[in-house]
């Protein structure tokens, strides 16, 4: 169980975050402040300003979800481990000017709460796979493990 884990331990249920149980979705609609329209535009015509940048709260949350669920495979290399450590270490970079820029567009207190609890779950979860890289370092190597099991 990784720390992610046991520090978002919840009774709540969600397909991306199972493992964790610290559920991430939301209402785009609710988000976007708006009740009677839905959040997406469904013609051919410019999205809503609000609705941009919701969505855009919505793709970091599935990227969240994806890296969590790659990370619950328990046989990553380090070089597999280290690149979600990069892609985990732009979200954490890019999260402050994020939800500034959040704040400047005016979006719902429920958007702006979302995106700093996936700026905290970004880096709460860049710290376990350090963990899981220094833990990876310490297996012995793929090859040699092959190589001992064919000698035996």
């Amino acid at each position: 169980m990784g720390l992610v884990d046991r520090l978002f331990r919840r009774g709540m249920s969600n397909k991306a975050t199972q493992s964790s149980g610290y559920s991430l979705s939301f209402n785009s609609r609710k988000l976007a402040g708006s009740s009677k329209k839905p959040a997406t535009a469904t013609g051919c015509g410019p999205q809503l300003p609000s609705v941009h940048w919701v969505e855009q709260i919505a793709q970091t949350e599935r990227l969240y979800g994806e890296l969590h669920a790659q990370l619950l495979n328990l046989d990553l290399t380090v070089t597999e481990l280290r690149s979600i450590e990069r892609k985990l270490a732009v979200q954490v970079e890019a999260a402050p000017s994020k939800v500034a820029e959040y704040h400047r567009q005016a979006l719902s207190k429920d958007a702006i709460d979302t995106a700093e609890r996936i700026a905290l779950l970004f880096q709460v979860l860049s710290v376990d796979v350090a963990h899981q890289i220094e833990r990876a370092k310490s297996r012995p190597r793929r090859n040699q493990r092959q190589s001992k099991k064919r000698s035996a």
